[in-house]
């Protein structure tokens, strides 16, 4: 039996080293496309192959987010190179962990190899948020971050998919990694076993870069949809106006990732994954500076604009 994640990471030396030890209990093989990291997000996954993790580092060049795109050819490929039981589309900042502690790390495993692969399989985030009872000196942020809105809170789910039905007729994952379709009708079910722990605001400083890259990327899309990325243009507003990222703000902006509709609740529940998958070797402090990160950004954006100029020209004169 095996498992394949696959996802789109860009400038998660924070986090990624966190993501493979994390999810290695359950995880066989990492394809990650790297879509142009300037921290040390490819170095880390480096180090972690050199240990023994089973991870591909694929380079992407292209500048837009265009997610889902990005997945159904991740999909695709994993499904020819790397055969596998399921697919699963994973964000770095995401962990699975076992629903309660009645649920063993083997019997979600088992649970999930016992399921059909003829039908889609969703497993609900557990949305994590900064606080000030965090241990500032922790850099690994399963281990900083314990509090996180209830499971009782309306949020998310992501989707796990059985490889076959990559190659179903109309297969396509969705926007956020939240659901996939293909053209027959299939079932769709709520995998209670395991939980996702989500992790998406970590400090100010990664806060800052991903929604100022993230935005700034989303509106470069022509035709976008204005829903999508709307949590990373909230963030983007306040850092352009220099509001102060203050604890209580990062904690209404951790909002944003759940259901329009959702009731807020937050409970201490730390991520309990054995000491072996929560300890770093090659995470250092501060990995992450926004300002760098968003000029290399907007400089690539920049050389894209001036080969397009010139290849408008070029056209002009055919």
């Amino acid at each position: 039996m095996k498992i394949t994640a696959i996802g789109v990471i860009k400038n998660a030396a924070d986090v990624i080293e966190a993501c493979i030890r994390g999810n290695s209990w359950l995880i066989d093989q990492f394809v990650f496309l790297d879509n142009m990291s300037t921290d040390r997000t490819v170095e880390i996954l480096t180090a972690l192959q050199t240990e023994g993790f089973k991870i591909e580092i694929i380079n992407d060049t292209e500048i837009q987010h265009a997610q889902a795109k990005k997945m159904d050819n991740l999909c695709a490929y994993v499904y020819e190179k790397y055969p596998s039981d399921f697919i699963v589309p994973l964000d770095d900042d995401e962990i699975f962990i076992p629903t309660n502690e009645t649920i063993s790390m083997d019997d979600a495993k088992s649970s999930l190899y016992s399921l059909s692969r003829d039908a889609l399989y969703y497993v609900s985030w557990r949305v994590y948020i900064p606080t000030d009872y965090d241990d500032k000196n922790e850099i690994n942020v399963a281990k900083r971050q314990s509090f996180c809105f209830s499971d009782t809170v309306s949020t998310h789910n992501k989707v796990i998919i059985p490889s076959a039905l990559t190659q179903e007729e109309g297969f396509h994952v969705l926007d956020g990694n939240h659901a996939a379709i293909f053209s027959r009708e299939h079932g769709n079910f709520l995998f209670p076993d395991l939980k996702l722990a989500h992790f998406p605001i970590r400090s100010e400083e990664q806060i800052k870069s991903k929604a100022l890259i993230g935005y700034t990327n989303l509106l470069s899309i022509p035709g976008r949809y204005e829903v999508n990325g709307f949590h990373w243009g909230v963030i983007y507003e306040q850092v352009k106006e220099g509001t102060p990222l203050t604890t209580d703000l990062l904690q209404t902006l951790s909002a944003l990732y759940l259901m329009p509709d959702a009731e807020i609740e937050v409970i201490k529940n730390p991520v309990k994954l054995p000491e072996e998958s929560l300890t770093l070797k090659y995470t250092q402090r501060d990995e992450i500076n926004a300002l760098k990160n968003y000029c290399n950004n907007v400089e690539a954006l920049a050389a894209k604009y001036a080969e397009l100029l010139k290849q408008t020209e070029a056209d002009k004169h055919e």
